[in-house]
Formats: structure tokens, sequence, C-alpha cells
């Protein structure tokens, strides 16, 4: 989840239009701040993938 973190927080940098930081906004702290409230228990699937389903995984092994 790191790195869908730093994604976010990198997209915010790369585009100043859409999210300027100022006195009163930091996109990248508040990213930072609420990030774990929506992903809290947000865990890697256990199953396989659904390509495994069509027979399309075996052949990427």
């Amino acid at each position: 989840m790191e790195k869908l973190q730093e994604a976010l927080i990198q997209f915010t940098h790369s585009n100043p239009n859409l999210f300027p930081n100022d006195a009163n906004n930091s996109y990248p702290l508040l990213i930072q701040q609420c990030f774990p409230k929506f992903f809290s228990d947000f865990q890697t699937p256990n199953h396989p993938p659904y390509a495994a389903e069509f027979g399309l995984y075996e052949n990427v092994r």
C-alpha cells in the first residue's frame, strides 16, 4: 500500500493546478493522515489470479 500512497503524493506534486499547496491545504500531508483510514484492513487476496479461471495464468509462470 505504500507504493499507492507514494504514487498519490507524487500525483499531487505533479499537478499543482489541481492540488495547490498553500498554508491551508497540504494534500500530501492529508493523504498521509487519511490513507490508513481508507485502507485500514486492506489485505492482499489469497485466491489465485482471475486469469487462472480462463487458463491464461499457466502461461505466465
